[in-house]
Parts: C-alpha cells; sequence; structure tokens
C-alpha cells in the first residue's frame, strides 16, 4: 500500500510502499493493489478514489465499495455529491481512537493485514462498532475479530488486561457501553483476589508464569490507573472476596500519589506560620486541579472496607484533613469521623492536629462570630469524641468491662490534644472547655494531663476573664492531680485563687486519709512495742498541726468570700443602673423576644443563669470542696448560644398566659418510622438513631423513639410554641397508639373541644390526631386543618397508617427494604442508604397497612379538573385570605414575613400586618411586624421590599449575597433540598442563604408567599392561555405538582437551619375558594386592563385604607430566582458553562437516560445530585420534561417560539417578560407595566365584569 500526496500520484510506480503523508494539506490516499485471485484493487491511476473521509483534521481518500461492503454505518449515510474534486465526501466526527485507528480500520476494509495489540485492541472494538461493522455486512467483520481477540487474548493475561483498560481512559463513552471497562476491571479483580484466597504455601510452590504480575505489587499497578477504574476495580475486590488489607493497602499507595501533601507534616501550623494561602499554594501546586483532587478524595471514601483492620486511623485522619482542605460532601466527612471514632484509641497527637485552612476571615463569616475562629479544626475533633463515646455507651454490656483502658488511652490523647491546641491564640475558651468536659466522669484516672492543658491555655491567653478561669478551672478535680501537679498548682499565680485553695485542701484531705490508714497499724505496734510510742505522739502532733493549719485555710476562705460578696453587691448596683438605660433605647420588639430556654433548665442551671456570670454557684459542702458536684452539663459547641440573637429580656408571664401557653406546642419538624424489621436489636436501635440524626437540622431542639417489637418511631422537633411541652412521639391514653407528626394543626382547639370523652397527656396540637384515630378510626384526616406528614402506629393489632397534608406542604417519603420492612421519613436522606426503593409520598393520600395500598383522602371539586361556573367576589376572596393570614399568626416564638416586594409576599406582609395587633403573638413579640428580603446589591426585589417595609411601618432587614456566595453554597443547597430541577435550585440558593440569617438573628418561624401563582395563573406564561379551559387545567396542573417544587423549595430551604415556613395562600378553605371561581376571571386581558392574577390584585385595592401602594399592588410578576438579581441566573449558567464542557453535554444521554439534562448549568446539577444520592430511585424522584417560564410540558404548545427557549425563568417567556432574552428593553417595554397599571386603576370591577 501506498500512501502518497496529490502531486506525485502520475509519477508513482505500482510498487508496494510505505505510507508517506504529505503533512502541509494532511492528505492520505490509497493507492495500492491487491490481488488475491478473484478480486483486484488497483492503483489510483486505474481507478481514481471517489470518497474523501475526514477524521480529525486528517482527510483519506478511498473508494466508496469497500468501505460499504463492511461498514453499516457509511451504507446507511445518504451520501450527497461533494463540491470538491471527489464525488463524496463527509466527516467522522467524535471518532473513536482518532485518525491513527481509522487507518487501521481502512486497511482492513481493503483486506491488508493489521495487527492486533493490547494498545489498539480496545480503540479497533470501539471504532467497529461506531461504523456498525456487524457479521451481517460481511463474515468475519471487525467486531467478530476484536471481541474474540478481546475474549480469547487479552483478558487471559493480566498483563495485557493492564494494558487495555489503560487505553480506555480515553474512549468514554463507548469503552463503557461496550463492557470493555467492566470485563478488564473485573479480569483483573479477579486475578488479584486469587492469590488472597491461597495460602502462603500454595502462593510459594505454584509455578511462575511469563505474564504474571508480582501480587506484591498490586498496589502499584492499581495506582497507575483513572479513579473511576480504580473505584471499579475495587468493587470487584469486595465482591469477590479480597482480603480487606489488600484493598487498603492499594487505597493508601493510590492516595499517596494522586493526593499531594497527604503524608506531609505541617510544622509550622504548630507554630502557626501559615495561613490558609500559603497552605493550599504548596499543596495545589505539587500538581493537579482542586476539582479533580477532590473527586478522587471523594471517590477513595466511598470505597473504603468497612473492616477496621483494612486502613489504619493514621491514614483516616490524613484522609480527613485532605478532606477537609478539599471541602468535601459532608456527609463522608462525617461518615469518616465516625470511623476514626472506632479506632480513636491508635490515634496520636500530630494526626488529631488538623489545621483549619480557613483564614480568620473565613471562619468569622462561616461560624457568624470572631470568637470562634480557631487555628485547628477542634469541631471535627469534638465530633470524632462523640461519636467515640456514642459507640461505648451501646456497646453489649459484657463488652463494657473491657472499656475502662480503651477510655483511659482516649483520655490521655484528648488531654495531650488539649495541651496542643491551648497554645492557639485564637481559640476560644468556650471551645476549650466544651472540649474538656467531652469526657464523661471517670474516664480520667488522673488529671495531670488536664491540668497542663488549662495552664498552658490561661498562659497563652492572660486577657481571660476571671469568673471564666474560675469555670474553666472546675472542669478539673483536683482530688486527681498527683503531688507534683499539686505542688506546681500551688504556686501557680495564673490559677483562680479558689482553684489554689482548692488544690491545698485537697492535698491535705489526702494526706489526712493517709494518716488515718496509718494509725490503727501503728497503735498495734505499740501494743507490741512500747519503744515506738514516741514515734507515734510525734505523729499525732503533725496531725494536730496540719487540723490548725486546715482551720486557718478555712478562715481565710470565708474572709474572701466576704469580700467577694461585697464586690458583687457593687457590680449588680452598677449593672441595674446600665440596665436602666438601656431598656429605654430598646425597642418593644427587641425587649421581648429571647430564647425560650427556661423549661429546659434544672433547678441548678436555673440558679446559674439568674446570677452575674462572674459570680460562682453556691459552694458545697465543706467535705465536697475537692470534688466536682454529680450534676455535670454536656453541651455541644453548635448549641451554644449565638452571640447575634435578636432575643434579649423576657416579658413577664401572668398565670393566664402560661396556662394559655400550655395548651399550644405546634412543631416543625423530621419524622421517621419504620415497621417490619427482621431485626430488632440493639444495633438495628442504634442504626435508626443515627439515622434519624440526619433529620436533625429539621428539629434540633428534641428527639425522641418509640421501639414496640419489629416497629420503629423516631422524631426530632423544632419547638414553635411551648417548648417544654410536646415531645414527641405522642400516645393516647393507655399508650396503646403511637404517633410521630412533623406539621402544625391549626384547628386542634375545636377539635379537642369535640374530643370531651378523651383526657389528653401534652399541649401538643398533633396530640389530637391520636385521639381522633380513637373515634374514627382511619377515616379522620379530612378533619384536619393544617399543613403536617404523619404516621400512626396502633399497637392493639400492629397495624399502622401514613397521611400528608392535602397539598403537600410538609415533605414525607416512603420506601421498602430488602427485609420486607416499610419506611417513612421527612427527608430523602434518611432512606437512601437502607431502602432499595422509595418514593415521595403523594399528597392527600393515607398509606393504611390493613388495606396494603395508598388511597386518596383529599378530593376537591377542582381535582378533576372541571370547568367551575362560581363568580367572582373580591371581599370573598379577600376575607378568605385574611383568615388564612391570622390562622398562622399563632406562635410563641419570634416570627416574621419573607417579604421579596412582589405581590404575594407583600400581601402576606400587609394583612399580618394589619391584624398583628389582635392577636396572641403581639402581646409577646410586640405589634411591629418584621419582614426580610435578600438579593443581590441593586437587585429588583431588594428595591420594592423596601418601598413595601416602609409603607406599612415594619421593622425591614435585608441580607446582601453575591453570585460566588451562592455558587459555593449550591452543593449543601441540593443535599438539603434533594432535588435537581434547575428552577428549584435557582430560587432555593438566596433563600437557604437567608433562612441562616433569619436563624441567628433567633427567628424559628417565617410565612411565605408560595402558592398564589398556581391557584390564579400568575406565571408569566399565563399570558399564552389560548382560553379558559386550558388555563384552568394547567393550574391544577401546577397546584397537583406543588410539592415537587414551590413547597419543596420552601419547606427545606428554611428547615435546613432550622426554621419553619407558613404558607397562607395553600389554605385549604382559601383554596377550594379560589379554585371554584370561573377561570374567565382569572384569565390575562391586555386589553380590558387584566394582566396576571387581575382578581387577586382586585380585591386588595382599597381605596379608603389600601393595603400596598398602586405600584407594588400591579406589579409585573418576577420569578424569585429572577427577583433576587437578573446576574444570579447569568452567573450560574457561567459557572456552568466553565465546568461542563460540550463533549459532556454531548454524552449526557448514556450517563443520565433518564430526565436528560439539556442545559449545562442542568448538566452541573444533575451531577451534584447523582454524587449525593446515587441510586436510581433518588432520581425518580425529581420531575422532568421541557418547561419555559416554570411551565409544565403541557403549556410549552401554547406557543411554538417556546420550544426554541426552554429555560424556567421568567425572562424566558419572550414578548411577555419587561425583560425577556434577547429582547432590548426600550423604554415602551420599561413603561408597560406602569402603563397596564395606570389603565387597570380606573377600570372598575363592574364594567370588567361586562368585558367578561
Amino acid at each position: 500500500m501506498a500512501l502518497q500526496s496529490p502531486q506525485g500520484t502520475d509519477q508513482s510506480d505500482d510498487r508496494v510502499q510505505d505510507q508517506s503523508i504529505v503533512v502541509p494539506t494532511k492528505l492520505i490516499t490509497i493507492t495500492d493493489s491487491l490481488q488475491d485471485g478473484e478480486i483486484s484493487w488497483f492503483t489510483t491511476h486505474q481507478f481514481h478514489p471517489d470518497v474523501l473521509v475526514q477524521v480529525e483534521n486528517v482527510n483519506f481518500r478511498a473508494h466508496k465499495y469497500p468501505l460499504i461492503s463492511k461498514c453499516g454505518y457509511i451504507r446507511h449515510r445518504d451520501f450527497q455529491p461533494s463540491i470538491s474534486d471527489y464525488e463524496y465526501d463527509f466527516k467522522l466526527e467524535r471518532f473513536p481512537g482518532g485518525w491513527e485507528t481509522f487507518q487501521a480500520v481502512l486497511r482492513f476494509c481493503y483486506g491488508l493485514p493489521i495487527d492486533f495489540t493490547p494498545q489498539n485492541i480496545a480503540s479497533l472494538r470501539c471504532a467497529s462498532e461506531y461504523l456498525e461493522m456487524t457479521e451481517e455486512m460481511e463474515d468475519g467483520n471487525l467486531i467478530a475479530k476484536t471481541e474474540a481477540f478481546i475474549t480469547f487474548v487479552i483478558l487471559s493475561s493480566w498483563r495485557d488486561t493492564i494494558a487495555v483498560l489503560k487505553s480506555c481512559e480515553n474512549l468514554s463513552p463507548w469503552a463503557e457501553n461496550l463492557q470493555i471497562v467492566r470485563r478488564c476491571c473485573d479480569s483483573i479483580a479477579w486475578k488479584a483476589s486469587e492469590d488472597s484466597r491461597r495460602s502462603e504455601e500454595e502462593i510459594r510452590d505454584r509455578p511462575a508464569v511469563d505474564d504474571e504480575v508480582d501480587t506484591s505489587k498490586l498496589d502499584e499497578f492499581m495506582a497507575s490507573f483513572r479513579i473511576d477504574h480504580f473505584m471499579r476495580i475495587v468493587t470487584a475486590m469486595k465482591a469477590q472476596g479480597s482480603k480487606p488489607e489488600i484493598i487498603g493497602k492499594c487505597i493508601i499507595h493510590y492516595a499517596e500519589r494522586y493526593l499531594p501533601g497527604i503524608d506531609e507534616e505541617i510544622e509550622g501550623l504548630r507554630g502557626y506560620g501559615y495561613g490558609k494561602k500559603e497552605i493550599t499554594v504548596r499543596i495545589f501546586g505539587q500538581g493537579g486541579e482542586k476539582s479533580d483532587q477532590k473527586a478522587i478524595v471523594e471517590s477513595l471514601l466511598s470505597i473504603l472496607p468497612p473492616q477496621l483492620e483494612s486502613v489504619p486511623c493514621k491514614f483516616l485522619l490524613k484522609m480527613l484533613r485532605t478532606a477537609i482542605l478539599y471541602s468535601v460532601t459532608p456527609a463522608l466527612i462525617s461518615d469518616l469521623e465516625k470511623r476514626i471514632a472506632l479506632v480513636l484509641e491508635d490515634a496520636s497527637v500530630n494526626d488529631l492536629l488538623i489545621p483549619s485552612y480557613r483564614n480568620q476571615l473565613d471562619q468569622a463569616i462561616y461560624t457568624n462570630s470572631p470568637e470562634e475562629c480557631s487555628m485547628h479544626e477542634v469541631d471535627t475533633v469534638q465530633r470524632i469524641i462523640e461519636y467515640f463515646l456514642m459507640h461505648e455507651q451501646q456497646k453489649p454490656h459484657h463488652q463494657k468491662k473491657h472499656q475502662k483502658p480503651k477510655k483511659y488511652t482516649v483520655s490521655k490523647l484528648l488531654d495531650s490534644y488539649l495541651a496542643a491546641i491551648a497554645k492557639d491564640p485564637t481559640l476560644s475558651i468556650t471551645k476549650f472547655r466544651v472540649l474538656a468536659e467531652s469526657l464523661p466522669e471517670g474516664a480520667r484516672t488522673c488529671h495531670d494531663g488536664l491540668y497542663r492543658a488549662i495552664d498552658t491555655y490561661i498562659k497563652t491567653h492572660p486577657s481571660v476573664p476571671e469568673h471564666d478561669r474560675r469555670r474553666l478551672c472546675k472542669v478539673m478535680d483536683c482530688g486527681k492531680l498527683s503531688l507534683d501537679a499539686c505542688m506546681h498548682a500551688a504556686q501557680n499565680d495564673r490559677l483562680p485563687l479558689r482553684t489554689v485553695i482548692q488544690v491545698l485542701f485537697s492535698e491535705q484531705i489526702k494526706m489526712r486519709n493517709a494518716m488515718k490508714a496509718k494509725e490503727p497499724a501503728t497503735q498495734q505496734s505499740g501494743e507490741e512495742n512500747s519503744p515506738y510510742n514516741n514515734q507515734s505522739a510525734d505523729k499525732d502532733a503533725e496531725i494536730k498541726t496540719l487540723r490548725a493549719e486546715l482551720e486557718k485555710v478555712k478562715a481565710k476562705m470565708a474572709e474572701l468570700q466576704s469580700d467577694y460578696s461585697e464586690l458583687q453587691n457593687e457590680y449588680e448596683k452598677l449593672s441595674s443602673i446600665k440596665q436602666h438605660h438601656r431598656s429605654r433605647r430598646l425597642s418593644g420588639w427587641a425587649s421581648s423576644w429571647r430564647k425560650v430556654k427556661s423549661p429546659f433548665q434544672t433547678k441548678s442551671e436555673r440558679d446559674v443563669s439568674d446570677r452575674d456570670p462572674g459570680e460562682d454557684p453556691p459552694q458545697s459542702p465543706v467535705g465536697h470542696i475537692g470534688c466536682r458536684s454529680n450534676f455535670r452539663r454536656r453541651s455541644s459547641i453548635s448549641h451554644l448560644p449565638s452571640h447575634h440573637t435578636l432575643l434579649r429580656h423576657p416579658i413577664k408571664k401572668t398565670p393566664d398566659r402560661q396556662r394559655e401557653r400550655k395548651k399550644r406546642a405546634y412543631s416543625m419538624c423530621g419524622i421517621l418510622a419504620v415497621f417490619g424489621c427482621i431485626d430488632n436489636s440493639q444495633a438495628k436501635r442504634s442504626r435508626i438513631i443515627e439515622l434519624s440524626r440526619r433529620l436533625r437540622h429539621r428539629g434540633p431542639d428534641w428527639s425522641g423513639l418509640h421501639c414496640y417489637d419489629d416497629c420503629y418511631l423516631a422524631h426530632q422537633r423544632l419547638a414553635i410554641v411551648d417548648p417544654a411541652s410536646g415531645d414527641q412521639p405522642l400516645y393516647n391514653e393507655d399508650k396503646t397508639v403511637v404517633v410521630t407528626v412533623n406539621g402544625e394543626i391549626y384547628n386542634h382547639k375545636d377539635l379537642r373541644a369535640k374530643l370531651t370523652n378523651h383526657q389528653f397527656r401534652t399541649g401538643s396540637d398533633c396530640e389530637v390526631i391520636a385521639h381522633l384515630y380513637e373515634e374514627h378510626g382511619e377515616d379522620f384526616i379530612d378533619m384536619l386543618d393544617g399543613m403536617f406528614s404523619f404516621v400512626l402506629l396502633d399497637t392493639r393489632n400492629k397495624s399502622f397508617i401514613a397521611a400528608r397534608d392535602a397539598i403537600g406542604i410538609t415533605p414525607l417519603y416512603m420506601g421498602w427494604g430488602l427485609d420486607g420492612s416499610v419506611w417513612f421519613a421527612s427527608e430523602m436522606k434518611a432512606l437512601s442508604d437502607d431502602c432499595e426503593r422509595f418514593i415521595s409520598f403523594p399528597p392527600g393520600h393515607i398509606y393504611s397497612s390493613k388495606e396494603g395500598g395508598l388511597r386518596r383522602w383529599y378530593n376537591p371539586p377542582w381535582f378533576s379538573e372541571q370547568i367551575p361556573s362560581t363568580p367572582y367576589d373580591p371581599l370573598v376572596l379577600r376575607a378568605a385570605f385574611e383568615k388564612a393570614v391570622i390562622k398562622r399568626l399563632m406562635t410563641d416564638v419570634p416570627f416574621g414575613v419573607l417579604l421579596s416586594g412582589g405581590l404575594d409576599s407583600s400581601l402576606v406582609a400587609a394583612v399580618a400586618s394589619r391584624h398583628l395587633a389582635d392577636s396572641e403573638a403581639a402581646s409577646q413579640w410586640g405589634s411591629q411586624l418584621h419582614t426580610f428580603c435578600v438579593g443581590l446589591k441593586g437587585s429588583p426585589d431588594l428595591k420594592f421590599a423596601r418601598e413595601v417595609a416602609d409603607f406599612l411601618g415594619t421593622r425591614h432587614h435585608e441580607f446582601h449575597f453575591t453570585v460566588q456566595e451562592g455558587i459555593d453554597a449550591l452543593e449543601e443547597v441540593i443535599y438539603h433540598i434533594e432535588t435537581y430541577d434547575v428552577t428549584t435550585i435557582r430560587a432555593s440558593t438566596p433563600m437557604f442563604l437567608m433562612s441562616r440569617k433569619i436563624k441567628s438573628l433567633g427567628v424559628k418561624m417565617v410565612i411565605s408567599g408560595e402558592g398564589s401563582d398556581e391557584i390564579f395563573g400568575g406565571y408569566l406564561y399565563f399570558h399564552k392561555a389560548p382560553n379558559k379551559k386550558e388555563f384552568h387545567e394547567e393550574t391544577c396542573r401546577k397546584i397537583k405538582a406543588l410539592h415537587l417544587y414551590d413547597c419543596l423549595r420552601a419547606n427545606k430551604s428554611t428547615s435546613a437551619w432550622g426554621v419553619e415556613a407558613r404558607v397562607p395562600f395553600l389554605d385549604k378553605e382559601f383554596l377550594d375558594i379560589s379554585m371554584n371561581i370561573d377561570p374567565e376571571w382569572k384569565m390575562i386581558r391586555r386589553d380590558i386592563g387584566r394582566i396576571e392574577k387581575w382578581i387577586l390584585r382586585n380585591a386588595f385595592d382599597d381605596e379608603e385604607k389600601p393595603y400596598l401602594p398602586k405600584h407594588i399592588l400591579y406589579r409585573q410578576k418576577e420569578q424569585f430566582s429572577d427577583g433576587v438579581g437578573y446576574s444570579w441566573i447569568d452567573g450560574l449558567k457561567d459557572h456552568a458553562n466553565n465546568q461542563v464542557t460540550d463533549a459532556m453535554l454531548a454524552h449526557a444521554g448514556f450517563l443520565y437516560p433518564e430526565n436528560t439534562p439539556s442545559t449545562k448549568e442542568a448538566y452541573y446539577y444533575r451531577a451534584i445530585f447523582e454524587k449525593l444520592f446515587p441510586k436510581n430511585a433518588a432520581r425518580s424522584t425529581v420531575p422532568g420534561g421541557p418547561s419555559v417560564a416554570c411551565s409544565t410540558a403541557k403549556a410549552v404548545e401554547w406557543d411554538a417560539s417556546w420550544s426554541k427557549n426552554l429555560d424556567p425563568s421568567g425572562r424566558a417567556a419572550l414578548g411577555v417578560h419587561d425583560a425577556a432574552y434577547d429582547e432590548e428593553p426600550d423604554s415602551k417595554n420599561v413603561s408597560s407595566t406602569n402603563g397596564i397599571s395606570s389603565k387597570l386603576q380606573g377600570i372598575p370591577v363592574e364594567k370588567a365584569a361586562t368585558e367578561v
């Protein structure tokens, strides 16, 4: 075969020459002749090539017939006449293996020999599949030959298999789809596992094979693969029973090779010589992108063998340090911390000294308090200690006999760690103290290490106040100090005087006890040998002297106590004067709100809280000064009071007020229930508790668990009213009916009044569910007015039911385990690991174990989508909405309204502000409403929200965020909201950031405006609704899907920070009234001045007592994700474009065949979701389909132009939105809303009715 340039074809001979490529034109021409008897192929000077094939940037001149005879892809191709010198030409896009592989395929088509090697066989197999070179085209075609070579030659050789797998790294997704990667990984794993199943004698006596790879160097071979192939091999090795030590060794070697700095001891950090910038530059500079290394860390953590002996504790701590450095998923970090806790006794102090890679500014932003900054990950170590103690407590009783040495080792480790971090000048005393007292009583046999740590901390922090020093020293038991430590402490002028006295006193007690122990022996020896009586007398005199000194110490201590009391009285007088002047300057709301914490305090805690922070608690009896009190408060750093709370001074309550509060106990919570477990051991109980903790962000106030045989009901509570009452699960009178609830029952008082034959155990609004079940069986759900998801167990017949509110305001998921168990949870993350399949529980349904399935309990007339005919009455609509808002003002905690400046949130704020003074909440929190808004600086929402707040006279809180801050939070947002829907993520991120700010102010409940656009057709795409039938059917579809979109966003974005969101527009009574109005009134008619949601705007258009300014009342619909700032969505798209390549999006259908992402932004969100929730069941809980401006797929058909611009943003409504995509906002468009508003304001309801 000769490969020549066109200029040389006339002078070419018929000899077979070596190939030659003319570089300037990159042209390759087949000019060979091959004669085998029946078929002859002649050179190009006899038969001119008629096809030009382009692969990458190389052109091949060939003949059409040899190609179509073996390649089905080319045969079925519709050839078009070429404009070049050839009859036909075409280009092969994204050809596997590139032009070198196509050259080999071309040789095969011409019948020329080609060599199969481990380096080219994978690319030839993929190329043959690309060109459809099947047996149907010709016997012995390339697919059959390459497949046979892989099966019988490659897979039988370990070395060749490794080479083929390496070559597959550039052949995605073809190599994956053809199972080449899977077969190679399985083959390597089988060979690697073979030796692990044999004894050492069998390995030694086995004859050597030339091709065999030394399994002792398996980790080196494994480290040469790409991370995804490495994971596949490790997974296969686990399945084939490889020893966990071998797998662990491979993982350690891989980490050391691809994670620079994992073995580097950062000594400078212990001397505080490095900052964040210096560390990251040094580590990242060694190679690799941060995103790639983050993916490697997450992958390695996900495949760690569960056996404790597989990897050492030192490696686990190195991986933890690396995971924190690369900001790995919180769930993986949490699992790694729990794994470390199981082998914590093997750790060293140097390994625990994990540096904090956030600088002080980053930490201050992250923790909301400069005092919480530190140079080490103290919070991480605190969690590890808590996991260790939790594991120790869950051990069976027969194993607890051997716990003492393990706890003793960990206590010494913790004391050494405390001594090391005490040198950190930025470490707060709160963190240090909480970590020091994390171990239980008796864990430390000697407190010398703890004393050394405390002394080091006080020495490093000389400005620590005296009362903080005393509180810190109380952690130490002076009675457990050695003699050397006591001598040092007695002369330590840094210690509080009281601590020094306790040290001296404890030493005297020790000496006295020692003397008493020796007195009987001395007396006995004196009776036997009288010459020693003089020595006994000397000892008695010494004891008397010590007692005299003890009395002097007591007198000195009493004198100091008297002086201290006098100083304390003077301080209280000064404090009362300052407090009097300050209270006069505080607003009514700020002087009323406070943390509802007194019901949780014990008597001793109340005594402490009533005293000044500098005052010590009452002294224990003299004989116990050197010992700790039995009561010891254990607290976590995450549960400490916020430094920025708005809750200050409690209101004095009357007995009537206290009794009224006990009648109510609303709570938005997290629930988990499991029924029919095969395993009902203590381990299963611990697993349920662990899964329930994943919902703790929903209910950080309290936890509860009820176990009955193989049934478990767990609850995480967020107390909204009366935190001391209503802890769940809840029961009936004899505790035969158990219920766990997430939500609010607004009509519980009316229901209680009807249940006169029942006795209620608590003040919880949700307790009525248990008694209604007793009274009415399973047919009581429709009696409940509120938002709720609950699970109820009847222990009398071991039946259970689960139900969800009408619209799905509160989330609920249902799952099934492999053991036949049935699971329910408020969020998917509690089910994803233990359930084989799970679904989003449909709203308005009840599940009954007796019936074995779901049935709908909520069946309103509009659900059938029949066209209603009730005429529009603005007064009825207004009264229904005001009633819905007033109903949601019942609360005993600080609250506010989410105000975006749009119509819906502004109406909620207006009604709440108008009726707040007459509500019970005003007597506790004042009559001034608090409103909250979030957005980029200069965004539309911030501007209009400020105007509404000024008009209503609310106390407005405005929060700003940047596009980068939103992007940084995306992964955490997706973890909490559990969806990859583009619109939901766009809107959830600002709401997620705002909720964190709101919670930091002490607010636990907010009222929001979700649901109005679905009820009244407020989205801009409703402008194109062709008729009232289509309009009404679309609103019904939108309401039915609310639980997957806006309800999910509003609930989970706020619950992520322990804030409850209430939505009055989705009140059941208001919804029934609104959806029964003739949809002709909801239709958008610009010709008569009716814009979107006109009937709602008109109902609140009161000239005498206006609810809102006109330009706000008739402001054009702005979706929340647009209103926070148009650059927010634009920034998300730009970020996704930088993260997702064109090739990745082109292959999205292979990776995500279900709900395939059509944009790079959707692909980016989907990739994050799949990493957090990899199961098929998880991705099936998210809806899909085309959408424009939040429409359903059906509504896209209303306008043909929308199918070309499928974006959920409101600006995608071309021709409707004033700032639509690809439209210049000229003066006409900008003023269109105001023109409509002015036109609409002059049209009375009667005239509009006439037009209809």
